[in-house]
């Protein structure tokens, strides 16, 4: 059990990564900054 919480964590940890890096590359998208 303590193995899949691990990989929830990071499973986790790399979904949030992801949504900052899109949220970085609309922002930069928009704001003309490519």
């Amino acid at each position: 059990d303590k193995q899949s919480l691990t990989i929830r964590l990071a499973a986790a940890e790399k979904a949030q990564q992801a949504a900052l890096d899109q949220a970085k590359a609309l922002n930069a998208d928009c704001c003309g900054q490519i």
